[in-house]
């Protein structure tokens, strides 16, 4: 599976790495255990690892029926994710693309280009 999740002893967040390309379909089953872990640990911040994330499976409006699902979950709302941006074109324009539609959504997401960026706005606690 292109993406590990793993729930840190030393940090408050859950952390998913992603790496190449993932369908729509595995995106979805991947949210669905991150919402899992959410409701498991209570654990509110999600730290997405995308830098080597390649997105070559994912139109934009692949990604916009992806955020339009994790919409309709209600723990989606109370979640703070970080993303850090690919390294890969292609794959940054879709995260980039995915942080716009799901603050639009009311889901917060920021993206960052490297993970200490990343966790300082995940632990700062202002969501802003």
């Amino acid at each position: 599976m292109p993406c590990h999740l793993t729930v840190p002893d030393d940090l408050p967040i859950i952390e998913a790495v992603y790496v190449g390309a993932l369908t729509v379909a595995e995106l979805n089953a991947k949210n669905d255990e991150i919402l899992a872990l959410i409701a498991r640990h209570g654990r509110y911040l999600m730290l997405a690892d995308c830098a080597k994330f390649l997105g070559t499976e994912n139109t934009l409006m692949d990604m916009h029926v992806v955020a339009e699902e994790l919409s309709h979950n209600p723990l989606a709302a109370r979640v703070k994710e970080a993303v850090i941006v690919p390294d890969a074109p292609e794959g940054a324009e879709i995260v980039q693309f995915w942080e716009m539609i799901c603050r639009n959504r009311g889901i917060m997401v920021r993206s960052f280009a490297d993970r200490a960026s990343a966790l300082e706005w995940l632990l700062a606690g202002n969501g802003q």
